[in-house]
């Protein structure tokens, strides 16, 4: 035992020599990591800067900086009493780990990476900065080449791959395609072709926006503003202050804005409202469906592209976001139908008689495609599922949802998710989405059941190559802001052109079918190859199911393997080895 402990204390005191040596070369590889790490925090903050379009976060990325930098004094002064190191170094860890992990959004093997990268670099800079190189010797000067080639490949390999727009991918085997030659067409024209009436256009609003004059001083009909303050609970702190400094107004008096697209006829039309999803608030996200809006009101219906940008993310796609806020996005949908219901009662009003009351639909993309089945679901409740002392009073004819690129669960009323009877249902998805990277529509569209003696049907399309954003065309074809961006895989992608082509021709289609009873196109959402002619080529997958089918076998309706869903049905079988059920009921469906 006392040759362990004298083996110890030889050791620590070969270290504490060693670091007395060396302190030249720890103090100056804090130095490097100082300057390095703080330059690239700099760089970040003014990436998010430029895309926020608000330079005050530099004032407070500088104040996050300084509190690190105190931090670290404190922790290297109480570390400095009882460890004998490079202060200086300590100090440097303290500071630009935290600046990295914040950099790379959290990810610790990433910044992990990169300060191994940098102490490989300034070591590289204190060795050919101390000596001569044909000094070294011959070990030493493989050392310092080696490292020195390591540091090069991996800063190209870093700059080139997050320059270059991506790679190509093996693309997947069309199987559908293989078959198509026996399927029959759908003859009528394609559903994205403009329709017979002139488009004419509006803005809705309070009149007092503070930086987009549509909702200002140019809006054509003031609306009044709504209280969500029982459905917005973190608009607060810092956070909260700059989103109401920037708006004008907080959470108990949110506006009622939209821009429309109309039909210039008589009517009535039936209602479509489109509502965008999480975005960075100050790169508004309500024009980017006028593709749309101009589509369907040619085709005869009213379309309101509603404005719930205040609500969304204050800069970036990770930083100021209201958690848990869609029921208040769902909230502020029923109030705008709210609006279209006073407004087509109101003799004085452009919308006079102009809304088919009977037929309305809902479009969401992203937390708006969770939104849109929220708003139903309260649509038809007396309460407020999280506390019933809030009362609803809508009931409105809400007969179609659109869910594109939906996230799921991310409010769920009274601590469980939404379930809807008796919708009509259409969920489009892409392969490529950076940021709801699973079909999450998909949840929805299990959720939904139908048990009236009305016709219902739901669809999920899911196309390969589609991403995220390019359903918005505000959005742009990235899927994360920056400085993240680089790290996307864009050479797969379909062309934004293709992806708003098949939105059209999945949409209007729905519509056409679903508010319009046009039974023509009801065979495209059963197989998209009857109508492959109207859509982009690439990889769609159908998903069908409506109020008539039935289903002999789900695995799901009890734990007796050998029973049916279908009522007296028995499933029986011969010499299995061994007889359980592996599949999950979405997966038969599926």
């Amino acid at each position: 035992m006392k040759r362990l402990f004298k083996l110890i204390r030889q050791n620590i005191e070969n270290f504490s020599q060693f670091i007395k040596r060396n302190n030249l070369y720890f103090d100056s590889l804090a130095k490097g990591l100082i300057i390095i790490t703080s330059i690239l925090f700099i760089t970040y903050t003014s990436l998010i800067a430029i895309e926020a379009n608000a330079f005050w976060i530099f004032l407070r990325f500088g104040f996050i900086y300084l509190v690190f930098f105190c931090i670290a004094l404190i922790i290297n002064w109480i570390l400095g009493k009882t460890i004998y190191f490079s202060k200086l170094f300590i100090f440097s860890i303290l500071i630009s780990v935290p600046l990295l992990i914040i950099i790379t959004d959290k990810s610790i093997l990433i910044s992990l990476f990169l300060f191994c990268l940098l102490l490989l670099a300034n070591t590289l800079v204190y060795i050919l900065r101390k000596e001569k190189f044909k000094d070294y010797s011959f070990i030493k000067k493989g050392i310092t080449v080696l490292g020195s080639f390591i540091f090069l490949i991996c800063s190209i390999a870093l700059v080139v791959f997050y320059n270059i727009s991506g790679f190509e991918t093996h693309p997947p085997r069309n199987a559908a395609s293989l078959t198509s030659a026996n399927i029959e067409h759908i003859s009528m024209k394609s559903p994205s072709v403009m329709g017979g009436y002139k488009v004419k256009k509006l803005t809705y609003g309070s009149g007092k926006d503070k930086h987009r004059i549509t909702y200002g001083k140019d809006v054509s009909i003031k609306t009044p503003s709504v209280n969500c303050s029982n459905f917005i609970q973190n608009w607060s702190g810092f956070t909260g202050w700059w989103r109401s400094r920037y708006w004008g107004f907080n959470q108990n008096e949110l506006p009622l804005n939209a821009r429309v697209w109309y039909p210039n006829g008589v009517g009535p039309f039936p209602l479509v409202l489109i509502v965008h999803g999480e975005h960075p608030m100050q790169d508004y996200s309500d024009s980017g469906y006028a593709y749309l809006g101009e589509l369907l009101a040619s085709k005869g219906y009213v379309v309101a592209s509603v404005d719930q940008n205040f609500i969304n993310l204050l800069w970036s796609y990770t930083s100021g976001a209201l958690f848990e806020e869609n029921d208040a996005r769902a909230i502020l949908l029923l109030e705008h139908l709210k609006l279209w219901h006073k407004w087509n009662n109101d003799i004085e009003s452009v919308f006079y008689n102009k809304i088919d009351t009977n037929n309305i639909a809902l479009i969401g993309h992203s937390k708006g495609g969770e939104a849109i089945a929220h708003a139903t679901l309260f649509n038809k409740l007396p309460y407020y599922p999280d506390n019933a002392s809030i009362k609803f009073d809508y009931n409105f004819n809400i007969k179609s949802l659109v869910a594109i690129a939906a996230v799921d669960g991310q409010y769920k009323p009274s601590r469980t998710n939404t379930i809807l009877e008796n919708i009509n249902y259409l969920a489009l998805h892409g392969s490529y989405d950076g940021d709801v990277q699973s079909f999450e529509g998909l949840k929805q569209y299990e959720r939904i059941t139908f048990n009236d003696s009305n016709y219902h049907f739901k669809s999920a399309i899911f196309i390969h190559g589609a991403n995220h954003s390019q359903f918005n065309t505000t959005w742009g074809n990235k899927d994360s802001s920056n400085p993240f961006s680089g790290l996307l895989n864009l050479k797969p992608l379909i062309s934004s052109e293709d992806q708003k082509e098949i939105a059209k021709v999945c949409i209007s289609a729905f519509l056409e079918t679903t508010l319009k009873a046009e039974t023509s196109y009801l065979s495209f959402f059963i197989d998209h190859r009857t109508g492959e002619n109207w859509l982009p080529y690439t990889v769609y997958l159908n998903s069908f199911e409506d109020s008539k089918t039935e289903y002999l076998c789900t695995f799901d309706e009890d734990f007796d393997l050998s029973t049916t869903t279908l009522n007296k049905g028995i499933i029986s079988t011969k010499k299995l080895t061994i007889w359980k059920e592996l599949i999950t009921s979405s997966e038969a469906k599926l």
